[in-house]
């Protein structure tokens, strides 16, 4: 993707590179201070992708918030589709106030009156790299889609492009990717040799035959800690995995999974908030806080999610950058996410994606 700035999301590649709790309550000071919204409010209920990601999120945003306020967060892991969240608001029967979604989803979603436009009159724009805010939603944090390969099963032979990924000569065994549109088909255009500043805007029809190709030879997985499980066990070779995830299956195994990323995708998470939310308009004061510098900094530490908050920089050992998605060495082998291109063309596409995986 280009310097230039999206039209409508406003991610650039200059913009990524730009850039207490209980104590505070000894001492009578209220960080966040307490609207009548927040005073009557019981919990907050997040919902994210599960596995870690629950503990993390709860040591970084949950816990130093129920400290500053009084108000519970909880955590559900069962995943936040945006398919849950339209099946929960149509039903009216929502029990989610804040959910780990993505751009395209909340304009999707927003359009259509099932989330609720960010209320930027609590929520700090001026916490965010410039571009990171949208009507319907806000950056939580900045990950990759990135090619995670477990060398015991592989040996000598270590993929290093999308190209090895469609390899299943040199590199045999299954592939995982997720049963998901994001990510699929720009892989598939690396593999076939599109460089990476111009996959924008996408060759529909190219893409899929491409992917089509290493169809059999894949295993889509439908949630993050599914992927992280079929390359632990082996039964995958090599994935298309969530930078967090793949940091963190490196950790577990001291490298012997392992992770490059070379032709990386760059991706912002995004909070969206169902419409008719139970905490109300409590959501806000929770999103607020989840852009302190010191908890974005915090998060990065446990879970490898880049700040959002270009203050949570200083807060940040530099030893740890190398598995930093937005550090300055690894953008440089990896292009931006275009959002416009998702928010466009998303819905459309979803289907014939799921219909060409499914053969």
């Amino acid at each position: 993707m280009s310097e230039k700035t999206i039209r409508r999301t406003g991610v650039s590649r200059r913009t990524l590179l730009a850039g207490a709790g209980g104590a505070a309550l000894a001492a009578g000071v209220q960080p966040w201070p307490l609207s009548r919204a927040l005073a009557q409010a019981g919990e907050v209920v997040l919902a994210n992708w599960g596995g870690e990601s629950i503990q993390h999120f709860e040591t970084a945003f949950g816990k130093p918030f129920t400290a500053d306020t009084g108000v519970a967060v909880v955590i559900d892991g069962s995943g936040p589709t945006a398919g849950k969240i339209r099946g929960m608001v149509e039903a009216g029967a929502v029990t989610w106030d804040i959910c780990d979604s993505s751009v395209a989803n909340s304009y999707v979603l927003g359009e259509q009156g099932l989330v609720r436009e960010i209320d930027y009159s609590v929520v700090d724009k001026s916490q965010y790299l410039d571009g990171l805010t949208w009507p319907y939603s806000v950056a939580n944090y900045i990950f990759s889609n990135v090619l995670t390969f477990n060398t015991s099963v592989l040996g000598d032979a270590v993929p290093k492009t999308w190209a090895d990924f469609w390899d299943v000569k040199t590199f045999p065994g299954l592939r995982t990717m997720r049963r998901n549109l994001q990510g699929a088909l720009e892989t598939a255009l690396l593999a076939d040799g599109v460089p990476m500043n111009e996959i924008y805007p996408i060759d529909e029809e190219r893409a899929f035959a491409k992917l089509a190709e290493i169809r059999e030879h894949t295993i889509f997985w439908s949630s993050a800690s599914e992927s992280q499980q079929l390359l632990r066990t082996g039964e995958a070779v090599m994935g298309n995995l969530w930078s967090t995830r793949s940091a963190a299956l490196a950790k577990e195994t001291g490298g012997q999974i392992d992770y490059t990323f070379n032709e990386g995708m760059v991706i912002p998470g995004a909070w969206v908030v169902p419409s008719n939310n139970p905490a109300g308009d409590t959501v806000w004061e929770f999103m607020k806080s989840t852009a302190d510098p010191e908890r974005q900094a915090k998060l990065f530490e446990l879970w490898s999610l880049a700040p959002v908050n270009p203050a949570a920089e200083q807060f940040i050992d530099p030893a740890l950058n190398a598995r930093n998605p937005a550090s300055e060495a690894n953008l440089a082998m990896q292009f931006n996410i275009d959002l416009d291109w998702y928010i466009e063309n998303q819905e459309r596409l979803e289907p014939k994606f799921l219909e060409v995986i499914s053969g």
